[in-house]
């Protein structure tokens, strides 16, 4: 694990333990989020053995990254449109495209604009995109590159 962050949970799977944090612990940005990550279990000679360097919004994307690094190596280069084998993956089966949340979506946001609405905008703005991130749910747009 990484050596400032305290897991809630931790799995052992083969030669890879997959941990799941508060996101809290990253930043207050990431409150009431579960992130996840994965590490070596045994690096022989290595002091890297538990670290954790990267956090995914799912268990089955830091899953897929693991595998991915396996066979291809670390990430070494980061920004828009560089990704790795794994979000590749991810992307291809739909695994993290967005969805109409439907009726408990557009409840779920009126009900958080409702309880802020006497906050301010920018206040209350940044209060119902937390609750709503605290019930898997997201503001987002599409993309139309």
């Amino acid at each position: 694990m990484s050596r400032d962050l305290y897991p809630t949970q931790t799995w052992t799977i083969g030669e890879w333990i997959f941990s799941e944090i508060d996101g809290r612990q990253i930043s207050d940005t990431y409150e009431g989020r579960k992130l996840y990550g994965f590490a070596q279990a045994i690096v022989e000679g290595s002091s890297q053995a538990g670290r954790v360097n990267e956090w995914y919004n799912t268990l089955e994307h830091a899953m897929a990254a693991a595998i991915a690094e396996k066979y291809t190596g670390p990430r070494g280069a980061g920004g828009t449109g560089v990704g790795t084998a794994a979000d590749w993956f991810m992307r291809m089966i739909g695994a993290d495209q967005l969805v109409d949340a439907g009726e408990p979506g557009r409840r779920a946001l009126a009900e958080s604009m409702a309880t802020h609405r006497d906050k301010g905008l920018p206040r209350a703005a940044t209060l119902v995109e937390r609750d709503l991130e605290r019930q898997g749910l997201i503001l987002a747009h599409q993309n139309h590159a």
